[in-house]
């Protein structure tokens, strides 16, 4: 919806010019004219001339890290950096390995990272009853203030819908009673994703993720950039159950919130090292499991593990999602990607 109701005229349109298409586009859009508002988007973007090639790109460049400095987005701007540089991102098409002669192409090597679901194995999951839910009541500290800050705390690219963080960020802050109503509906949705159970067809759009191949020189890396809403929605549900998780995922995780996590385990290390008693240390590269865990079996065991969390995971992570790349649709069977 933001793509096609958003998208410029034209390179030098005026904001009354932007007024007057979007009004159409949003009668358009009520009408159910879905065809005529795919087919103006697809006409104005043949309009655009490519990408520079010559100096031009540099300067392109340049304005375009300055642009993403001026915003705040540091990160941001030093990936588009790197990424100009070496690596980058590969087209499904493409072969992963040219000289050897290996068939295989990126849309090969994407699908083999998402595997199929696997069976569920009975070892793996918990027994016994799991304990209840909390009380509604406990999710009533999700307001449109705690969406807000949630909103002013999220950073990154855009997803599907085109409309990215800094997007997100001023519309939810810079428009008086229509950015409060929008953060008062979006806490509404949270409690609803953590108190019921909501059918899967309707949260599809909210699910649905951009995944990008990365060249790893070599091999590929898959990143799944999801819609923005979507994170605004999550950081402000871990806002109030963050004390929860963290007594669930103890030192096993050091990414749930804990107060230098990652510095504790590095002294640590050090420390097991430096002892008498050892000789070495065995690094062992695991295969990533945020593609691979067995979501099954996640989803039934979070509910003896940390309960708060339990209904808005199964919400998310209990049918597949789809993944596009390139006018292609894959799809996220296991793990969390």
């Amino acid at each position: 919806m933001p793509t096609l109701l958003l998208q410029n005229p034209s390179p030098k349109s005026k904001s009354r010019d932007h007024i007057t298409y979007l009004e159409r586009r949003l009668n358009s859009w009520e009408k159910g004219d879905m065809l005529a508002l795919v087919e103006e988007g697809r006409s104005i973007q043949r309009q655009f001339k490519p990408r520079p090639t010559t100096w031009k790109a540099q300067v392109n460049l340049a304005n375009r890290f300055a642009k993403l400095m001026f915003k705040g987005d540091v990160a941001g701007a030093i990936r588009m950096l790197s990424s100009t540089s070496s690596g980058g991102v590969l087209h499904v098409q493409e072969q992963l390995d040219s000289t050897s002669g290996d068939p295989a192409t990126v849309l090969d090597a994407l699908k083999q990272k998402h595997p199929p679901p696997q069976p569920t194995f009975s070892q793996a999951v918990i027994p016994g009853e799991p304990p209840l839910p909390p009380h509604p009541a406990f999710y009533d500290c999700l307001t449109a203030d705690t969406i807000r800050q949630a909103a002013l705390r999220t950073k990154g690219s855009a997803g599907p819908s085109g409309l990215s963080a800094w997007h997100w960020r001023r519309i939810c802050t810079s428009f008086k009673t229509a950015s409060s109503d929008l953060c008062h509906s979006l806490a509404l949705v949270c409690r609803r994703l953590c108190t019921t159970y909501v059918d899967p067809k309707g949260l599809a759009p909210l699910l649905v993720c951009r995944l990008i191949a990365l060249n790893k020189c070599p091999g590929v890396r898959p990143i799944g950039v999801c819609e923005t809403v979507r994170q605004v929605i999550s950081k402000a549900i871990l806002m109030v159950t963050k004390d929860d998780l963290r007594e669930a995922a103890g030192a096993l995780q050091l990414c749930a919130g804990q107060t230098l996590g990652i510095e504790a385990a590095i002294h640590a290390v050090h420390s097991i090292f430096s002892a008498v008693e050892s000789e070495a240390i065995l690094l062992v590269d695991a295969s990533n499991a945020f593609n691979s865990l067995n979501r099954q079996v996640a989803l039934r065991n979070v509910r003896h593990l940390c309960p708060p969390i339990a209904t808005v995971l199964i919400n998310t992570y209990r049918v597949s999602s789809e993944l596009l790349v390139d006018n292609q649709v894959l799809w996220s069977r296991e793990g969390t990607t």
